[in-house]
């Protein structure tokens, strides 16, 4: 992130001192002048030329030393930029813009540790020098020093706060460490500072997109492509946050631009996939997600999504084996680890499926869905107090799991502890008040305790909830003396 013209400015400036301080001197100034003016049309041999002559009329002069460096520097010419700069160094050990540009130098050359040493030698004769703090900040940023290169970039922006380059590598550096939030800060000062910007406000959209703020993302995206319709990185973009802003079919159109302009695009065939699951189109999701896949074979993310619409299609067998695919090809992705229980569940195949909970709870202890899954199967097999167990853990993980209240409400009820019963139920209505079986279940945890009314109370709420609730009816006839007196039915 080197920014070769900032030296070029700075030396401009010099070169207008060394004309002012050589007032008999017309001949070298001219010379100088010329190569200036060639250097800025980018005629960088040509420049050479004219700065020869210039040191020829005034030999050993640091400025025109310093010139010529800089121009071999920008033709590539690395060991004779080098040697123009220690020559213009040898003349004045105090001209810090020959330090900062020493300092590119090494950049160019790769000696990390000399452009150091050299930049950190320009901030120290010249601590107001914008661009060298802005070129030792892009060096820290390039060697992972963070904290450094923040704080460079923090006096680069002290000393001129409207350098659009400046503002936006210091979004990158913040961007680097996850640090969105400031990286959008400093993205929309660039934003203001150059309005024309493409990119900054394609890396703006993709910021917003990391914090959820979908809206703000599409207004940046729009921007970008209004400025350039041919962008395939912010028509991706702009289909993925209209996807989350529920305009699928918006979000298809742009997703299929972006297609056309980069038709080997892994994002844009994986979100045009998201898509039409969205939609429900079944089959067109998988091919996205195939399509997708002979370009990444091994995206545990879409392993894991084909699956899921595999599923969806009764085709059990392959979703199971493609979630086992995903959670190998990622251990860190619990959704692949928890999908690839319930299709075994689905399946049929409990014993395996049982193994494979216990393997998704040992792998991701903190994943509720894992815990609420195991717990489900300890349920089935009868097992219900490593059931209760695993109930209690995934609640403590997900407090707002009605389901898994009710069947914590169960399985205390079997143990005739109606007060924890019944506590559970109340939870489980509290979460879900349309929840039928819960308000059955609640009914019947009251009538054991002898709150008789408040059961009946509760059996006709989840008729009303479920006309078709048949233990709640079989309940509410038999308190009713519509029915021969039994055990009452638990939903």
């Amino acid at each position: 992130m080197l920014k070769s013209g900032r030296a070029t400015a700075l030396l401009l400036i010099a070169l207008c001192l060394l004309a002012a301080s050589l007032a008999g001197a017309q001949v070298a100034v001219s010379s100088a002048e010329k190569g200036q003016e060639a250097y800025a049309s980018g005629r960088f041999s040509e420049a050479v030329g004219f700065f020869q002559q210039a040191l020829k009329e005034q030999p050993g002069h640091a400025v025109v030393l310093c010139w010529l460096g800089s121009t071999c520097l920008q033709l590539g010419q690395l060991p004779q930029a080098e040697g123009y700069l220690r020559q213009a160094l040898a003349a004045d050990p105090k001209y810090a813009v020959a330090h900062n540009n020493l300092g590119n130098v090494h950049l160019a050359q790769g000696r990390l540790t000399d452009a150091e040493a050299a930049y950190k030698q320009a901030v120290t004769l010249a601590p107001d020098y914008f661009d060298a703090h802005f070129n030792l900040a892009n060096l820290y940023l390039r060697q992972g020093k963070n904290e450094k290169s923040w704080n460079e970039y923090g006096r680069a922006l002290k000393i001129n706060p409207n350098d659009p380059d400046c503002r936006i590598n210091f979004g990158l550096a913040m961007q680097k460490v996850g640090e969105v939030d400031k990286a959008i800060v400093q993205y929309e000062a660039a934003r203001l500072l150059v309005p024309q910007n493409v990119s900054v406000l394609t890396a703006l959209g993709a910021m917003y997109l990391k914090v959820d703020k979908f809206a703000q993302a599409r207004a940046r995206y729009e921007e970008a492509l209004t400025l350039n319709p041919n962008g395939a990185e912010a028509h991706l973009g702009l289909g993925i946050a209209l996807h989350h802003v529920d305009q699928p079919q918006a979000a298809l159109k742009s997703l299929q631009r972006a297609l056309e302009l980069d038709p080997g695009s892994f994002p844009v065939r994986y979100n045009i996939g998201l898509v039409y699951a969205s939609l429900h189109d079944l089959a067109a999701a998988e091919a996205a997600y195939r399509f997708a896949l002979t370009l990444q074979p091994n995206d545990a993310v879409c392993l894991n999504n084909l699956g899921g619409v595999v599923f969806q299609q009764d085709r059990a067998e392959e979703a199971a084996e493609l979630f086992k695919r995903a959670a190998a090809a990622d251990n860190t992705l619990a959704v692949a680890a928890v999908n690839h229980a319930l299709a075994l569940e689905g399946l049929g195949k409990r014993d395996e499926a049982f193994a494979q909970w216990r393997l998704a709870v040992n792998n991701f202890p903190q994943e509720p869905t894992a815990s609420n899954g195991l717990a489900n199967a300890y349920y089935e097999r009868k097992q219900y107090d490593e059931a209760l167990a695993s109930y209690l853990l995934s609640l403590n993980l997900e407090p707002h799991n009605a389901q898994a209240e009710n069947n914590v409400g169960l399985i205390y009820l079997a143990k005739g502890n109606l007060p924890q019963a019944t506590a559970h139920f109340q939870a489980a209505v509290r979460l879900s008040p349309r929840f039928a079986e819960a308000v059955n279940n609640l009914g019947v945890a009251l009538e054991k305790s002898g709150h008789v009314e408040e059961a009946k109370a509760q059996y006709r709420k989840a008729l009303e909830c479920d006309p078709q609730c048949k233990p709640a009816k079989e309940n509410l006839n038999r308190l009713s003396g519509k029915a021969k007196a039994g055990e009452q039915e638990t939903g």
